[in-house]
């Protein structure tokens, strides 16, 4: 009798540490889960964050190639018609012509 009665609590022993190890994995199972969880919901933070600074610069009107077509036109416009009257009237020469008008165009902007 006492014999089964330490099978049994022998049994019951290894059953409680096999149960403690399950919760142990279980425990670190779910810790890295919440890791997982964490850094995926800051992964599309940042690019749901980013995907909305790009729509946003679209509508920028100084987005970088806005401004490009804005001294475009300002120099097919106005540059090349600027710079040939000074030139004729000044008799300058190209390269201080050039810095007189880009003061008047840092004055204008």
């Amino acid at each position: 009798m006492q014999q089964i009665i330490k099978e049994q609590t022998d049994q019951i022993k290894t059953l409680q540490h096999s149960e403690k190890k399950a919760r142990e994995t279980l425990e670190k199972t779910n810790e890295i889960l919440d890791k997982t969880n964490k850094r995926l919901d800051q992964s599309l933070e940042d690019k749901r964050l980013n995907n909305k600074e790009e729509y946003n610069e679209l509508s920028d009107v100084h987005r970088p190639t806005r401004l490009a077509e804005m001294f475009q036109t300002i120099y097919d416009n106005e540059w090349a018609e600027a710079f040939e009257c000074i030139t004729k009237m000044k008799h300058d020469d190209e390269e201080s012509v050039a810095l007189a008008l880009f003061d008047i165009l840092l004055v204008i902007l």
